[in-house]
């Protein structure tokens, strides 16, 4: 799994053969006087010969016009002793329509003289363009940030709920688990909602972080009980996360492969212990615990809120054994 996450964070770093998108406010000024600035996003590819490509999406003037794209290929860069990247240009380019269907680009298609220094440094774009445009220089400055490297995998699986002694319908959910730079994990379960006699319960999203992980024959283990503070989900937009907010005292173990993860939870919450099983541990690749009731090394069955139950049940059932262990079995 560590391998998998260096190579994510180590693509997401290089610019070969890809775009690196950098995020920040552009200045346009006219013979008119200065626009408002705005929250733009400007591409930077190095091409497969090592120069590289510049975008500049969806340029416009403000109430004026809406231009187009702005993308100058085969830039020949510098690469200056401190480890900056220059990317000079000076010629014509021929505006190209913005990707925006609904917006009309007025001059896509007409050539421009554009003379540009834009400067690579870190994670920082800094870029000075000067544009004619029909007669009249626009000059548009800009400085962004791009993206931190994503080291996160999105599982999604079915996830079972168990509360008040009865297991909910299983429902489709998503968990994230994300690398931290030390190493550690952070775990969190998305839109998280109970369907209780018909009527959702939109919870929120639960993120437990600073989890550590072991890793053996490709299988990462992970346990941790801490508080967490509920965050509003985004899944459906339109639900009232009422939870939002407020703390809850969380459980959670969980194995993952690079397919599968697979996790049991138990949340602190209403009043009472939630019980959450996500995935299957058999599909994970993770051997699975198989005790019947009938079973003489079976000393006692419990539900998740602790009840003793006469048989194992729908739902997740913790198994007392005879040598003082317990283990968490789902039974469908």
């Amino acid at each position: 799994m560590n391998k998998i996450f260096t190579f994510i964070a180590a693509c997401a770093m290089c610019l070969t053969a890809m775009a690196t998108d950098y995020t920040g406010q552009l200045n346009v000024t006219t013979g008119a006087g200065s626009l408002d600035p705005v929250e733009t996003t400007i591409s930077v590819t190095q091409q497969e010969d090592g120069n590289y490509t510049f975008s500049l999406k969806n340029f416009s003037l403000g109430t004026v016009m809406n231009v187009g794209t702005i993308e100058v290929t085969d830039i020949v860069a510098t690469t200056e002793e401190n480890g900056d990247i220059t990317l000079p240009y000076e010629g014509n380019v021929t505006i190209q329509n913005g990707d925006d269907e609904s917006i009309t680009w007025g001059m896509a298609g007409q050539s421009v003289a554009l003379t540009m220094n834009s400067v690579i440094s870190g994670n920082t774009l800094t870029a000075d363009l000067s544009i004619n445009v029909f007669g009249m220089t626009v000059t548009v400055s800009f400085e962004g940030e791009a993206a931190a490297a994503s080291n996160s995998k999105d599982y999604t699986d079915k996830l079972y709920i168990t509360l008040m002694g009865s297991t909910l319908d299983p429902v489709d959910a998503t968990i994230t688990i994300t690398e931290q730079e030390d190493g550690n994990y952070t775990f969190t379960l998305k839109n998280f909602a109970l369907a209780i006699m018909g009527t959702y319960m939109y919870i929120g999203s639960i993120e437990l972080a600073d989890i550590e992980g072991t890793s053996e024959d490709g299988t990462v283990t992970m346990s941790t009980t801490q508080t967490a503070t509920i965050t509003e989900g985004d899944d459906p937009a339109d639900a009232t996360w009422s939870y939002a907010g407020q703390s809850v005292d969380v459980t959670m173990t969980a194995k993952m492969t690079e397919d599968s993860l697979y996790a049991e939870m138990t949340i602190s919450i209403l009043g009472m212990n939630v019980g959450v099983v996500f995935g299957d541990s058999e599909s994970a690749g993770i051997e699975a615990a198989t005790i019947s009731s009938n079973n003489s090394g079976v000393e006692a069955i419990y539900d998740m809120s602790g009840r003793r139950l006469n048989s194992l049940t729908k739902g997740v059932n913790i198994i007392r054994k005879a040598d003082g262990t317990t283990v968490k079995v789902l039974q469908k």
